[in-house]
Parts: structure tokens; sequence; C-alpha cells
């Protein structure tokens, strides 16, 4: 009895195998009969679309896994989600709603005259939550961009001064699509710190690259601690929510 297609149930066709050598006719005893149905390519090309989706897949996720290394986003923070933040009154819904708009309308919310964010409020109302949650949006949205501790981006600066290469340590701030520095404010202000700051806005202000700032201080606070040209860039380019 002829063997059947397992898939259609079609039954096998003899082989035409007389112009192997008679060598090989022995082997040829075993591939006596072929399908006549196309089962078995239709299964070939189905497997090699799952191995190529695979392999897509694979580099997605190196590609984001990339872009992640890239924005000096910790792996903690980047389980951070819009999702999981749980607002206790109608001021932390408010300022999570502008959050959301901001990452997922990010191509529309760049060309506005206000385009960065100042998430302010006391400690424990979530904003880092927030900006890493922008974070990830934008990241996987493929944005460049930065995450910073403010106090770290100073570390690394007085670092990066020390062994003369500051101007290499600055660059990536001032030229990814988004920044996010999380909390502005905290440690110590002299002239030079306020100097780095003011620099970082201003450019990004003036070439039209969103940035993200949350911090512990008013507006009149960030005035006092870093100058009056710092608070003016703010108040001018930046939509202001409170926690």
């Amino acid at each position: 009895m002829l063997n059947i297609c397992d898939t259609c149930g079609t039954p096998y066709v003899e082989s035409n195998l007389d112009f192997l050598s008679p060598d090989l006719r022995h082997v040829a005893k075993k591939l006596k009969y072929k399908p006549a149905c196309q089962c078995l390519q239709k299964q070939s090309d189905q497997e090699a679309l799952e191995r190529l989706e695979e392999e897509r897949k694979h580099a997605r996720k190196e590609e984001i896994e990339r872009r992640y290394r890239e924005a000096r986003l910790a792996p903690r923070f980047r389980r951070r989600r819009f999702e999981s933040y749980i607002p206790y009154d109608v001021q932390q819904e408010e300022v999570l709603a502008v959050c959301r708009k901001f990452a997922e309308c990010f191509e529309e919310w760049r060309k506005e005259e206000i385009h960065s964010l100042l998430i302010a409020g006391q400690t424990d109302r979530g904003k880092s939550h927030l900006a890493q949650s922008i974070a990830n949006v934008l990241v996987k949205g493929g944005y460049t961009l930065i995450y910073e501790n403010w106090a770290r981006v100073l570390s690394r600066f007085r670092r990066a001064f020390k062994e003369g290469n500051a101007e290499d340590e600055k660059v990536p701030l001032l030229e990814c699509d988004a920044l996010v520095l999380d909390d502005v404010g905290v440690g110590s202000t002299d002239e030079w710190v306020s100097a780095n700051l003011y620099e970082i806005l201003e450019f990004r202000l003036e070439w039209e690259r969103p940035t993200v700032i949350t911090t512990n201080l008013t507006l009149e606070e960030l005035g006092n601690s870093y100058g009056e040209r710092v608070a003016s860039r703010i108040q001018r380019g930046y939509r202001i929510v409170r926690l």
C-alpha cells in the first residue's frame, strides 16, 4: 500500500528514479514513492517563516537592549509602567495623564513651543516612577534618550573635567532626542553646578529637544538654588506639573 500524506491524506506517487546509477539503486528503494501534494513544501515554508520571525524577535530584543544601555536606564527602572502607577488623588491622576500624553504623543509634543516637562512634588509622590515610565515608552519607540540622576550627572562631569574630556561627557546629554534629569535640586549648588545646568537647558531649548526634570523644589526655589537664568528657561519652555 502506498504511503499517504499525514496532513491531507493524499497518496504518494511512484518516483521515476531510472536516472540513478546502478550503485545507487539500493538507495532508490527508500525513495520509491514521493508526496503528490504540497504539504511538505508548505510545512518547510512555514518553518522557514517561523525561523525568520524568531530571528527578527531576537534582533528586536538585542536592539532594545542596546538602546536601554545607551539610555543608562537601570534594569529595575525598565519595569516602570504608567499602568503600575497608582494615583491616590485627583492631582496625581492629572499629572499621570500629562506624562502619558508626553510619552505617547512625543512626536507632536516636541514640535510645540512648550516642549519640555517639569514634574515637581514632595518625596514619595511618584515623580521618578512617572519619569521612568516616560523613558521606557520613548526607548521602545526608537528615540534616543538618556536618563540620569542629576547628582550622578555632576559626578560624571567632575570626573570628566579632571580627565580632560568634559565635552565628550556632556555632548550626549545635549544631542539625544529626549533627556530625563531626575532629582534636580538634591545636593549642594554653586556657580559651576548652575552653569552646567543652564548650559544643558539652554542648548536643548534652542534646539527644540525635549527634557523631563523631576524635582522636590518649586520654580522659585529652583531659581534661588540655580539662578534666575535657569528658572527663566524652565518658565519659558517647560510645562510645570505638581504632584
